[in-house]
């Protein structure tokens, strides 16, 4: 009996990042749990850029987290085909029933690896749909700014998932586009706790602050922690300390669990933020130093839809690092599903 259900196909971005591969799943569970079945159309042949970047660091370390990322890649539905700068064929189309283009930063104009594909020229408007998609900048620059404009004119119905990314299709297309949540945030606590992995020798009676800097550590981070380590006998896990191989070794699943049972996060990081704030775990985020900081944006819109704006440390608002009641965004975090859900729903069937 040949199934009737239809295929939709995910454009996102392929990385060796772990809310990449988080927010992947949570959209392609949502997609499936509306009756479709799910793809994610690969950038690359697959693993070609984690073997890539295998033969040039050599360590257990590395070796121990690349496995961990390829048990957590059995969780996501991979094509067999590719679109890349060298194989773009128009017989995409003929793959799938329809398209959905995110989340994540899938059209950041500034990733190198980043083109017109992103936008899936090839593929007619009425087949696709972007989906909580990612500038990852607030402002596209000069040079960047054709290429987005035509893409994004190629788009029946945009969603986008910062108020960063709302302004730039206005500014280019004069159209308006939806704001809803990650991906991640579609799905509960439940859900993503039966994922969660108890990091190897790690004690689960731990009593930790978790950090997670993708850039420099801010000294207020640093001298906040000490103060709480030195009062409560707790001690540090940093997830990107390769002197700590425990944490830093981390998949997804572990790092869903590291944050679970942690007793204060402090990062830098966007899906750091959002994962604290659906397992209720007190939290604490700064802007990015080190690298270019102007991907706030997406944090400003995650503290402001969830009235969260007291854990943001450039906020001037008080704060207590332990408080951690969040019920006010709880009850916004169930209109923001619900918007999401039915934007999904409709889009998907829009496709016929």
């Amino acid at each position: 009996m040949v199934s009737t259900m239809k295929k939709i196909g995910i454009l996102t971005i392929n990385s060796f990042n772990l809310g990449n591969r988080l927010q992947n799943y949570a959209l392609q569970t949502m997609i499936e749990k509306m009756g479709y079945s799910a793809e994610t159309i690969l950038r690359t042949k697959p693993c070609g850029v984690i073997k890539s970047i295998k033969r040039n660091i050599r360590s257990k370390l590395i070796d121990d987290r690349f496995t961990r990322f390829y048990k957590f890649d059995k969780n996501i539905h991979w094509s067999k085909c590719i679109v890349s700068k060298d194989a773009v064929t128009d017989k995409l189309g003929e793959k799938y029933d329809g398209f959905v283009v995110g989340s994540d930063q899938v059209w950041n104009p500034t990733f190198s690896f980043n083109s017109e594909l992103d936008y899936l020229p090839m593929i007619d408007s009425s087949k696709k749909f972007a989906y909580a998609a990612s500038f990852g900048v607030s402002v596209i620059p000069k040079e960047y700014k054709h290429m987005v404009k035509n893409g994004l004119s190629t788009f029946d119905l945009i969603s986008v998932r910062e108020d960063a990314g709302v302004n730039i299709v206005k500014e280019l297309t004069g159209r308006d586009a939806t704001l809803v949540i990650d991906p991640t945030l579609m799905l509960t606590k439940e859900e993503w706790r039966r994922l969660s992995v108890v990091p190897s020798d790690l004690k689960r009676d731990s009593h930790y602050i978790l950090t997670y800097f993708l850039g420099h550590e801010p000294q207020k981070a640093t001298e906040e922690k000490s103060k709480l380590m030195r009062e409560n006998g707790w001690m540090e896990y940093c997830l990107l300390d390769r002197a700590n191989p425990k944490v830093c070794k981390a998949g997804p699943c572990e790092f869903l669990y590291l944050i679970d049972h942690a007793e204060l996060v402090l990062t830098d990081s966007f899906h750091g933020s959002v994962f604290s704030f659906l397992f209720g775990k007190p939290f604490y985020v700064y802007a990015r130093e080190g690298k270019e900081n102007n991907m706030l944006s997406r944090i400003d819109t995650l503290m402001k839809m969830f009235s969260l704006e007291r854990k943001f440390s450039g906020s001037g608002l008080h704060n207590d690092l332990l408080e951690h009641d969040y019920s006010v965004g709880y009850k916004a975090l169930e209109q923001e599903r619900k918007k999401a859900k039915n934007y999904l729903k409709s889009s998907m069937a829009s496709m016929g």
